[in-house]
């Protein structure tokens, strides 16, 4: 698929991930990257922990975006995965997040 987007996600007032995407719908994320982790967390631990987990997460790769450390693509994806299941579930309450149209 074609990247027509780029994501900008922002934690704590700071921009801590760009991407290119596909897609302006932050949902694809939720459904591709959120819900998976989630089932797969269910299967040990209850939705409180999960949130936790993700949660302390998402400040993990803050710290390190804080430091000027690079996050490797699978830090990336698993913070967007994180930080949608926050947003989904109402622990993030401004979405500081923004696609913007690549030209």
């Amino acid at each position: 698929m074609e990247e027509k987007y780029k994501l900008y996600l922002y934690y704590n007032d700071e921009l801590c991930v760009k991407c290119k995407t596909h897609t302006d719908d932050w949902t694809f994320f939720y459904k591709e990257l959120s819900e998976k982790l989630i089932k797969t967390g269910l299967e040990k631990y209850n939705l409180k922990n999960i949130q936790k987990a993700c949660k302390l997460h998402c400040d993990c790769m803050f710290d390190k975006v804080q430091k000027g450390e690079r996050l490797c693509w699978d830090d990336k994806r698993m913070f967007i995965g994180s930080y949608f299941a926050l947003y989904k579930f109402n622990k993030i309450r401004n979405h500081n997040f923004l696609f913007l149209k690549i030209k």
